[in-house]
């Protein structure tokens, strides 16, 4: 039987009318999804993606702990694409100028990302900005997720755009062109459930299936053997005759003495 999502179990009991268990979630310190639960059934969460991840865990909320999981789904590396200037190629600043527009894309990302190691390149076609932060020993001891970081990264350039001022011009990246276009996961986990997990629901019908048989053909043997008892019963009665009906023969010597 295909197991259902949180989601999905929600969704089923609103269709029947039923109210849905509350849905809670859990994010970590730095922004990273981290725990979902409901009904007292949770699970990890990827901290990139938001998926699930493994077996579900009884527990509450604040108890549920995800530090492996959140370890091995952080991202090693994430990398942000943005337009610097559409109407503009690479060719119209000197090195000096491209040099002022990596140092302030660079900045502009570093504070959300202290302790990070962040790198800008700059590409011809409307001058384009590919960054990429890379996470570092010392992002972990900031408690830095970059991939929330990033994310931050990108809603403030779409929004506002970042100001750049380059041999005294001053204007801004372009409005609504960033994206995030790459996030590396050192180790990945798989989101489906263990083989152990699978197993473990195998042997449970397994089990329902056995005691399903058992009772059911229990029950079987009872009935025939009230059946075969009661045929016995009634074909016994049938071949009695009542006492009442049993006619006796005349006796000779009986008769002659009342005669006499």
């Amino acid at each position: 039987m295909k197991k259902l999502s949180l989601d999905q179990q929600a969704k089923q009991g609103s269709l029947k009318g039923e109210k849905a268990p509350e849905v809670q979630y859990r994010c970590s310190k730095t922004g990273s999804f981290e725990v979902i639960c409901q009904a007292g059934s949770c699970h990890c969460l990827n901290a990139t993606s938001g998926d699930p991840v493994g077996s579900a865990i009884r527990g509450a909320l604040e108890s549920v702990d995800c530090t492996e999981t959140q370890m091995k789904t952080k991202p090693k590396s994430v990398k942000v694409r943005l337009t610097v200037a559409k109407d503009k190629k690479l060719a119209d600043f000197s090195a000096q100028a491209r040099q002022e527009i990596i140092d302030k894309i660079k900045r502009e990302m570093e504070k959300k990302a202290p302790g990070s190691n962040v790198t800008v390149v700059l590409r011809d076609g409307s001058i384009l900005a590919d960054v990429t932060v890379e996470s570092t020993g010392q992002s972990d001891v900031e408690g830095v997720d970059i991939n929330s970081a990033a994310e931050s990264f990108i809603a403030e350039a779409n929004i506002n755009g970042i100001e750049l001022t380059v041999g005294g011009e001053t204007f801004s990246t372009e409005t609504g062109t960033a994206s995030l276009t790459e996030i590396v996961v050192e180790n990945p986990v798989t989101e489906r459930p263990s083989e152990r997990d699978d197993n473990d629901d195998k042997n449970r019908r397994n089990r329902i299936i056995i005691i399903v048989v058992v009772v059911v053909g229990g029950s079987a043997l009872i009935a025939i053997g009230i059946g075969i008892y009661c045929y016995k019963k009634a074909n016994k009665s049938k071949n009695m005759q009542p006492f009442s009906d049993i006619q006796g023969k005349n006796n000779p010597v009986y008769n002659n003495e009342v005669q006499n």
